[in-house]
């Protein structure tokens, strides 16, 4: 035997000669054990046995015998282990390697770029980015995206605009403005390799959005409401939207941020369109071609130059929704917007190209319902969001400090700890979300990488007083 010299620290490696054979002396004399064993080197004395060993022999007595059937166990025991280790080892090896492909396969096909082992690093780290922050992946060459979407099934595309409708868009002859002509131009270089269809993307599975409950507890009509509808585009064999939703309750309870985390979980873009800054209809559904400053809505911007046809259009705060005149009302185009019949044929005045806008999900958000008009609210599903209790108020505390946390984009040393989370959790989400952020600034400002209740506003955490804790209204 031999002691094999790269040891490690925690393992002792022994290498056996595997060539020794134990033979008799003659044969049919089989060693017998003795309470005096014969050491005198004669051969065929009891208690001896003979190992042949490169052609010479060697004699053992019982005792080193036993020792070496010993010390075979322990090294067959240390081997074994160095195996199984080396197994998990290659095992584990492999599964990154299959992960790295499987992710450079994804970003290849995604930037519409054959893939090619061990290149296109910056792609896959982008791929790996989005999937992490449950981002949809984008297509950068339209020529890939549309090769990728004429391999969908009917009911995951859905064609958005009619491609000879935008061959009059490159014509353009009867607009006298230059510089609208130039623009038309572009519009249609950039979307004429692309085609007009578009994909309609659904989560694979209902456990994701059926767990938006244990985060946000007190919208769990509206997160069983969207279920349904998925459950319902599964087995239908065309493309099934969501119904427009209108979220009404108090200031703060979390109703935009509920919308934003919906629309990541379903894989498609948001827009969150302020109503109360709208003026006019034209944000939606571009601006007249006469005006010299003529742009194209959100709803062209969103079907035709994106990449779904079902993207989440958040209404922020509907009921404060005004205009210059009645003419100029910003909700008059919803009318039709929100209809599926008249959805599907929605004109964009800035290139006049008809669009199919009936699967784009509309939640609109309101503290005051019965400001908007009857007309508005008898074309959406509503539903009223009540502040959280005690408990869910817990829930949704961790799960804004989770959001404000990342969403502030620095490394922490570690989460906030339970005591911070329940300090905020009487507040609202805007709140919660607000303070948050500000206690991770001072804390990034001192140099610490944690964050502590001492970083939150004395008036949130209440004084020895008794006087109850001050909320924020914004």
């Amino acid at each position: 035997m031999r002691i094999h010299p790269a040891t490690e620290s925690t393992e002792l490696r022994v290498e056996v000669l595997e060539s020794i054979q134990p033979v008799t002396s003659t044969p049919g004399a089989c060693p017998t054990s003795s309470s005096s064993p014969d050491v005198s080197g004669d051969p065929g004395s009891p208690g001896r046995v003979q190992f042949v060993a490169d052609g010479q022999f060697v004699e053992q007595s019982s005792a080193e015998r036993y020792a070496d059937r010993k010390l075979l166990l322990i090294t067959q025991n240390l081997k074994d282990q160095l195996d199984a280790e080396t197994v998990r080892e290659a095992e584990r090896k492999e599964r990154e390697k299959k992960e790295d492909e499987k992710a450079q396969t994804e970003a290849a096909f995604a930037e519409g770029t054959p893939r090619k082992v061990g290149s296109d690093q910056k792609a896959k780290g982008e791929a790996r980015r989005m999937r992490r922050k449950g981002l949809p992946i984008r297509n950068a060459d339209p020529h890939a995206f549309h090769k990728q979407v004429e391999t969908l099934p009917v009911k995951r595309k859905l064609r958005v605009y009619d491609p000879e409708a935008l061959e009059k868009l490159r014509e353009s002859k009867q607009i006298s403005d230059a510089d609208v002509r130039k623009r038309n131009a572009a519009i249609f270089k950039d979307l004429e390799p692309k085609g007009a269809w578009r994909r309609v993307e659904t989560p694979r599975n209902l456990d994701a959005v059926l767990a938006l409950e244990q985060t946000h507890p007190h919208f769990s009509e509206v997160i069983r409401f969207v279920a349904d509808r998925l459950a319902l585009a599964k087995v239908s064999r065309r493309p099934v939207g969501i119904p427009p939703m209108l979220l009404a309750g108090p200031p703060g309870v979390g109703k935009t941020h509920f919308c934003e985390t919906l629309a990541k979980v379903l894989g498609v873009p948001v827009r969150r369109h302020p109503m109360d800054q709208a003026e006019t209809s034209s944000a939606l559904l571009g601006s007249e071609v006469t005006w010299g400053n003529t742009r194209v809505g959100l709803v062209f911007e969103m079907l035709a130059q994106g990449d779904y046809a079902n993207p989440v259009v958040i209404l922020d705060e509907l009921d404060k929704a005004t205009g210059f005149s009645r003419s100029a009302d910003p909700t008059a185009v919803l009318h039709s917007l929100l209809e599926p019949v008249s959805a599907s044929r929605v004109r964009d005045q800035s290139v006049e190209v008809e669009l199919d806008a009936s699967l784009i999900t509309w939640i609109a958000t309101s503290n005051y319902p019965w400001l908007i008009a009857p007309t508005l609210r008898s074309r959406m599903r509503a539903f009223h969001i009540c502040m959280p209790d005690a408990e869910q108020a817990i829930r949704v505390a961790h799960a804004v400090v989770a959001a404000a946390t990342e969403d502030a984009g620095v490394r922490m040393g570690r989460a906030p700890d339970k005591a911070f989370v329940l300090a905020l959790a009487h507040l609202s989400a805007r709140e919660i979300y607000q303070l948050t952020g500000s206690a991770i600034a001072q804390a990034v400002r001192q140099g610490r990488a944690v964050v502590s209740t001492k970083d939150l506003p004395a008036e949130v955490l209440g004084d020895d007083s008794g006087r109850e804790p001050t909320k924020h209204v914004h």
